[in-house]
């Protein structure tokens, strides 16, 4: 007959030996949980759509834009924001809008409608301060026609930004 040494279950060392991982695991499960539901990144802001498994980007509006040799110059100056239009447009837009995308956060993102001046500049006051890198995005308001430029900048940063079709 075997020696029985008087310890319950849960009193041996290799009970809780092979159940601590399991425990490790369930715990990280029950913190991680939350914090993935609170810290929703959002969609991402560009022109793609999903094709059945693929993910397509749309660049119509970028190939009209590089057809009518559009660019755009933009300078950023604490919360005040100008920007020269040059390209081939019959009609300048009254009012674009310009948009700092954050890469991974929708929430972050920060638009500004620009409005055009007598000498052909726009201008406009952001919201909020923008700060880190940005995604610049340009569109117009309210033409039949639309179109879009592209560009990136490290804010603050008071040099002038290019922005152009992407292809």
């Amino acid at each position: 007959m075997a020696k029985q040494t008087g310890k319950r279950w849960f009193q041996e060392f290799w009970v809780w030996f092979m159940l601590a991982p399991l425990i490790a695991v369930v715990a990280a499960w029950a913190w991680f949980i939350p914090v993935a539901i609170r810290t929703n990144d959002g969609a991402i802001l560009d022109n793609y759509y999903e094709d059945g498994l693929s993910v397509i980007e749309r660049n119509t509006q970028s190939q009209w834009a590089a057809e009518q040799h559009l660019s755009a110059q933009l300078q950023t100056l604490g919360e005040r924001v100008q920007l020269r239009l040059d390209g081939q447009l019959k009609e300048r837009p009254d009012t674009l809008k310009l948009t700092y995308a954050f890469p991974t956060r929708a929430s972050w993102d920060v638009s500004v409608e620009l409005t055009r001046q007598p000498d052909g500049r726009y201008l406009g006051t952001l919201s909020e301060a923008v700060s880190e890198r940005r995604q610049l995005i340009l569109e117009p308001v309210g033409v039949a026609e639309p179109w879009r430029l592209h560009g990136e900048a490290v804010l603050p940063d008071r040099s002038i930004i290019r922005l152009q079709p992407r292809l």
